[in-house]
């Protein structure tokens, strides 16, 4: 609930994102022969997508979690880099320090996937740096920008944009504005970032910067990165061990992993610095924004490709780490509340738990497999509540919810309506959602 009180914290605020951007394109379609020609499968082409990739991976994680977002950097004058400029756009993104460099090429990456498979990634993209006249221009363009940016997120991807020069230029700059600065760093050569806020590499990059053998203790790690780069904070993300901050006046907290599935990594680091910058913007407390930001993380590594996580979808995470929190007084009502705006939900409402059997599990077990995409709240209306019913209610897997209070239930309703309300009877599921009458008579009882 600590963490949650945070999460409703995040507010709109104003992110200059600026690095490597890129072109991602998707080619999806089914593998159902070998080709006669060479030994290799044959992708029949059903769909082809494209998603602004790199930092722009950043940029489109930011606009979900409902900041304004200003985009920093270069695209070639080619279709891709048009197509990266349109894209953000769309997103309402402020494109005015998006320049073209001439004769740059957009980076082009075409994922080829067959039944949610990768099969083969073709990158199209030539890596040099920006030229000293290009660095000028668009800093010069970002000073214009600065007086309206809370924040600056630097997402480096090693493509030649985030120069050394250009990078403690800007460091600078954002120091003249007292504007934080969050890094997601690449490379072995971390110097270049240095006086930034926050510097967030992967476990192999932080040993890598800073010279170390697998075998070092990772504090000590992360103590040589803040000697050197002298930044507050040094956050490291460990894959299955979580993230772990060490910050320069001591401070160490480690969150670990709690991802359900492992499907696609792609992106993580981006969702990482997405959710922190958020965090940042809104003063939340360190140790919290990085639960925040293990949450987002955790969410985006479970669905294929580039996933933008939003904070709804943080919000029901966060209370689904413990089946305890599947239980709601008034007083926790309006986190409930917030995972309910944004997706459909049913109420079932138990009024007699000594009438509770094994069809009653079988019904909703049926009706979850027709309707997966619900979320079930189950409603005990009962003068007395059973420990041992709640319990094992609680430990049913299609069970999202449990309302115990008529006030608390009657706030939710107040707020958001469910999309079907089903009433348990002595012999079956009963659906009330036509007339909804139950609803008033739920909040009539409250």
């Amino acid at each position: 609930m600590r963490v949650f009180s945070s999460l409703k914290k995040i507010e709109r605020g104003r992110v200059l994102v600026c690095g490597d951007f890129m072109l991602d394109f998707y080619t999806s379609g089914h593998v159902k022969r070998i080709s006669p020609e060479a030994p290799v499968p044959v992708l029949k082409v059903q769909k082809k997508d494209s998603l602004p990739g790199g930092a722009g991976n950043v940029v489109l994680n930011l606009l979900s979690l409902g900041m304004d977002v200003f985009v920093a950097g270069r695209i070639g004058n080619d279709s891709a880099g048009m197509m990266l400029k349109k894209a953000f756009e769309t997103e309402n993104a402020d494109t005015r320090a998006l320049l073209v460099q001439d004769g740059y090429i957009t980076p082009l990456k075409n994922r080829l996937i067959a039944d949610s498979q990768h099969l083969l990634r073709i990158d199209t993209e030539e890596v040099e740096p920006t030229t000293d006249e290009f660095e000028e221009i668009l800093l010069h363009t970002i000073a214009e920008l600065l007086p309206e940016i809370d924040v600056i997120a630097i997402s480096d991807y090693a493509k030649g944009g985030i120069t050394s020069s250009f990078c403690s230029n800007l460091i600078e700059l954002a120091r003249g504005f007292s504007l934080p600065v969050l890094v997601d760093p690449k490379g072995v050569d971390f110097s270049k970032y240095a006086g930034a806020t926050l510097i967030k590499p992967n476990k192999n990059e932080a040993y890598a910067a800073a010279g170390q053998e697998e075998n070092t203790p990772i504090d000590t790690v992360a103590e040589i990165l803040l000697e050197e780069t002298r930044v507050d904070h040094i956050m490291i993300t460990r894959s299955e061990e979580g993230i772990s901050t060490w910050s320069k006046n001591g401070m160490q907290i480690t969150c670990p992993a709690k991802s359900k599935e492992v499907v696609d990594v792609t992106g993580a680091g981006d969702t990482v610095l997405a959710a922190i910058t958020a965090c940042f913007i809104n003063d939340i407390p360190m140790m919290d924004a990085l639960q925040i930001a293990n949450c987002a993380a955790s969410i985006a590594i479970e669905h294929l490709g580039c996933y933008r996580v939003t904070l709804p979808e943080i919000s029901k995470r966060l209370l689904h780490h413990d089946s305890g929190n599947k239980i709601f007084s008034e007083v926790q009502v309006s986190a409930l509340i917030t995972v309910l705006q944004k997706q459909p939900y049913t109420i079932i409402v138990i009024e007699d738990v000594d009438r509770l059997t094994l069809e009653f599990f079988s019904e909703i077990q049926s009706y979850c497999s027709i309707r997966s995409d619900y979320t079930i709240v189950v409603f005990i209306k009962a003068d007395v509540v059973r420990g041992d019913i709640v319990s094992l209610l609680s430990s049913f897997r299609e069970v999202n919810f449990i309302i115990e209070q008529p006030e608390c239930m009657s706030k939710v309703l107040e707020s958001v309506r469910p999309t079907a309300v089903l009433l348990w009877e002595q012999y079956g599921l009963k659906d009330c959602t036509p007339s909804h009458k139950l609803l008033n008579d739920l909040i009539e009882t409250a």
